[in-house]
């Protein structure tokens, strides 16, 4: 069974629409509690996306550059390419700490969404194009399975319940299929009926009654 790397497409997706969601809200002049909880997720946006870009510098890199050496010049975009979304990241990040502490920064938060996609949107596209088509003729089944628990390795049950509801919120049928499939049978039941509760109060204090709740998450392949 060939390597299937969706999940990074779709993890990649939900970065967009909520970065897209921001911008949409923050444009519109929240109020206070909104600004605070749009903050408090951009935090975590950025928590995850470092968390995201430290697994593949630590391992998947390292595993592609092993196994496929003509890769090099690719994976070396890649992690210059990492380096300079981390200071957008980092920006972004402290200002969403501001405003989940109640600081009216809407216009800087807004602000440091867009230039974050400045350097992360062709990033994520170079990726997307380039590197995931030549992941499967690189690794072994086991390696990129071995991957993919790394990156969920250490993670507590609701915090990968809130990640999931993320994943899936406004994604297509075919893509909803796949993260479903990640999860055995009952795990995932107890995760979709009982633990997206954290997941669904975030968003409505984010983009509830809002124009941004109607983002689609679309990868793009």
């Amino acid at each position: 069974m060939p390597v299937d790397t969706r999940m990074n497409g779709i993890i990649h997706a939900a970065l967009r629409r909520d970065l897209d969601r921001a911008a949409v809200v923050l444009a519109d002049g929240p109020g206070p509690d909104r600004l605070r909880a749009v903050g408090e997720h951009v935090v975590w946006l950025m928590d995850f996306l470092h968390t995201h870009h430290t697994g593949e510098d630590e391992h998947l890199f390292p595993m592609l550059r092993r196994n496929n050496p003509a890769l090099g010049d690719l994976l070396d975009d890649m992690e210059s390419e990492h380096a300079a979304i981390a200071g957008a990241v980092t920006v972004l990040r402290d200002t969403g700490g501001r405003a989940a502490r109640g600081e009216p920064v809407a216009a800087d938060l807004a602000e440091a969404v867009a230039a974050l996609r400045v350097v992360l949107d062709p990033h994520l596209e170079h990726e997307e194009r380039d590197l995931s088509p030549a992941v499967p003729g690189s690794v072994t089944e086991e390696e990129w399975a071995a991957f993919e628990k790394s990156n969920t390795s250490g993670s507590r049950p609701p915090e990968l319940a809130f990640v999931g509801h993320w994943m899936l919120d406004n994604l297509d049928v075919a893509g909803t299929t796949v993260v479903r499939s990640k999860v055995p049978a009952v795990p995932r039941f107890i995760m979709l009926r009982f633990l997206g509760g954290p997941y669904r109060k975030r968003s409505e204090a984010c983009w509830g009654g809002t124009p941004a709740a109607q983002l689609k998450s679309e990868p793009l392949v």
